[in-house]
């Protein structure tokens, strides 16, 4: 897949069509897509230059952007389109308001033929990323462009950045996830095209990268955030296309990982089906706290296949951190727990009114109650926490200076030290995790 859409001059999308017989064009006036050139009477802008009007219907706002996201119709919520959109040279895609057409160089579609203006250009050049450039047709003119733009504006950096390609793959599964797809099992292979150009750069200085079930293993502790509550801990700039799909297919509220698929290891987004997932913003902050990181020892996976970026058989993360017990306690609502010390676990089962320290919250990853979770002796909802980043954020979130990130994790009952993802919690104070041992564990 990677192969196809690099090697090609540049790709057509029937973007509008419901399936592969319904051709490029719609059934529609061509008098509502063709430009009216206005004379011109000696109009002028304050420069001097003069100038052009274009008339065209009037569109809804989304319709004249030019990122490839803000394309509409139903090629464009199928899963495996958008690799296909992001490895493309160019695309002209045929829309519901006309032609688009996209490349590393220029972007316009018939709502504006001329394209567009300068800080359009110089937003698209700062945040270009290098898989951009490698698999662009004409790296050099992104390259030229960008040394004009250093002169006119030193105060930026056009260098394309590591994180920026990580940040890059976040936000692409993100949107990714958004989409349909018919085959559950075709959830990783359908990204593997993308996976392997963006590993094919990855590796140009850092040739130990690897990549199990959809993670990105040096980016291991901010790969690991994520959570399929997008309306909690993380703001996400999809969250109006997730209100839409949702409105589209109420089974997505669903959030399960049915466990007669396997296709990833439960601290893999992939594991996760018909369910959005978000790192938000916070994915990209500066880490504090390194005593409290999570650090990787050893990795086993087996491939379910002769594709290196499909499905696996089985996955393990041998991990060094710490593990604090906590208790949970009852909802505010569907998705969002309290977390309190272990200690309190057996006061509130006495009956006995419980001291109010909230030391977090918790999403679960899945819709289900804390009751599968509880403890046979003690009758509470008791689950381990991994504290994988810690954030010093003042007193910018509700008060809290610390926002220390873990994961939420149950033994397996399988073997000593192995656990399993069940959720991510958020912890205000570092304090909990002074005396807490690090030791190493098993994450499948």
């Amino acid at each position: 897949m990677c192969a196809v859409y690099k090697n090609a001059l540049f790709t057509i999308a029937a973007s509008f069509a419901s399936n592969g017989k319904g051709g490029l064009f719609t059934c529609e006036s061509p008098l509502l897509h063709t430009p009216c050139l206005l004379p011109q009477y000696g109009f002028s802008s304050e420069g001097g230059n003069s100038f052009h009007i274009h008339l065209a219907r009037d569109p809804e706002p989304e319709d004249v952007g030019f990122h490839k996201n803000n394309l509409k119709g139903p090629l464009y919520e199928r899963a495996w389109v958008l690799q296909e959109e992001k490895l493309s040279h160019a695309t002209l895609a045929f829309t519901e308001t006309g032609m688009t057409w996209e490349c590393s160089y220029s972007m316009v579609n018939s709502q504006d033929p001329e394209g567009m203006d300068d800080d359009m250009r110089l937003d698209y050049l700062k945040y270009a990323t290098k898989l951009c450039e490698r698999y662009s047709r004409m790296p050099s003119l992104i390259r030229k462009e960008k040394e004009v733009f250093k002169a006119q504006y030193p105060q930026y950096d056009f260098t394309p950045k590591r994180t920026s390609i990580y940040q890059e793959w976040s936000e692409a599964v993100e949107l990714y996830v958004l989409r349909k797809i018919t085959f559950p099992g075709d959830r990783l292979p359908a990204l593997s095209g993308l996976a392997e150009a963006t590993k094919d750069v990855l590796s140009d200085r850092f040739s130990q990268e690897k990549y199990v079930g959809g993670i990105w293993l040096y980016d291991l502790p901010r790969q690991l955030v994520w959570t399929t509550s997008m309306k909690h801990f993380h703001s996400s700039k999809h969250m109006e296309l997730y209100q839409k799909r949702i409105a589209e297919s109420p089974s997505r509220k669903r959030r399960i990982r049915p466990p007669e698929l396997y296709t990833a290891p439960t601290w893999s987004w992939a594991s996760m089906y018909e369910t959005p997932v978000s790192w938000g913003m916070m994915n990209w902050h500066e880490w504090g706290g390194d005593w409290i990181k999570l650090t990787l020892k050893n990795t086993h996976w087996n491939p379910s296949s002769s594709n290196p970026y499909g499905n696996l058989s089985s996955a393990s993360l041998c991990v060094q951190g710490m593990l604090l017990s906590v208790f949970v306690s009852g909802k505010d609502d569907p998705y969002l727990y309290d977390i309190r010390p272990e200690h309190l676990a057996e006061t509130a089962n006495s009956g006995e009114p419980v001291q109010v320290v909230r030391m977090g919250r918790l999403v679960l990853d899945e819709d289900k109650s804390f009751e599968g979770l509880r403890d046979d002796q003690m009758g509470a909802a008791i689950i381990d926490l991994v504290p994988v980043v810690s954030i010093d954020r003042g007193q910018n979130l509700g008060g809290w200076k610390w926002h220390i990130t873990c994961l939420a994790v149950v033994k397996t009952g399988l073997a000593d030290e192995e656990f399993k993802r069940v959720g991510l919690g958020l912890v205000n104070d570092l304090d909990y995790f002074h005396n807490v041992d690090r030791r190493e564990i098993i994450l499948v």
